[in-house]
């Protein structure tokens, strides 16, 4: 039991760190993942450019290539830029999102055209029809978004565990691997709390957007 007791004792603030790691990646890679996917869905769907439907189909046929694929390759440009066991290594690969893109893409077009072409007439250029006509009315998709890439980093399993080395530094979900020992014996009440602790900040997170999320759907459902 004092064994036990030890044992507990040394593991929570290293999993706090971890999780705390979660958390922080989590909101920065949504927040930026949320960002270019907007603009790269406006450029799409909106500005006037060649061979946007290829640009597009292509981005798409990204979502198909398996990620056993281009994780190989990906950790050797990660490894030469000198980012492994950075948290930069983790999040830059991946602040690009096709989901993203093609979610909020579709959302834009339905947003009437009769907006941008009001706000043209007011003087305003590409910025002030992205901020005053298209942001307002895809906020539900926006933080459908948001939610889904926070969610995304949540169960994150595979490139934490190839791409960061340091305990200290490594995500809930590889965390909770860790605990499972099969060369001798798992606690698995320990692994169970560390799964319970690391399910709160998802839930508490998407408890806390669904509420705007349903709101907004509401509203555009009104216009």
């Amino acid at each position: 039991h004092a064994k036990n007791v030890k044992h507990y004792a040394e593991s929570l603030p290293l999993f706090a760190r971890q999780l705390l790691n979660t958390v922080a990646l989590g909101g920065f890679m949504a927040t930026a993942t949320t960002l270019t996917s907007l603009f790269a869905a406006y450029a799409l769907a909106r500005l006037p450019m060649r061979g946007r439907g290829g640009v597009f189909g292509l981005m798409l046929f990204t979502l198909f290539v398996p990620v056993d694929v281009v994780l190989p390759p990906l950790f050797f440009v990660v490894q030469d830029l000198g980012l492994i066991d950075d948290f930069s290594g983790l999040a830059l690969p991946f602040v690009f999102s096709p989901m993203g893109v093609y979610l909020l893409r579709q959302a834009i077009q339905e947003v009437p055209r009769e907006l941008d072409q009001a706000c043209m007439l007011d003087g305003g250029g590409a910025w002030e029809v992205l901020r005053t006509a298209i942001v307002p009315n895809v906020r539900g998709a926006l933080i459908a978004c948001w939610l889904m890439h926070f969610v995304f980093v949540w169960e994150w399993y595979l490139w934490p565990l190839t791409a960061m080395r340091r305990d200290d530094g490594q995500l809930a979900q590889v965390a909770i691997a860790g605990l499972i020992d099969p060369l001798r014996s798992t606690d698995y009440a320990l692994v169970f709390a560390a799964a319970v602790l690391a399910i709160l900040p998802a839930f508490a997170t998407f408890a806390l957007l669904q509420r705007f999320l349903t709101a907004s759907h509401a509203t555009t459902g009104g216009k």
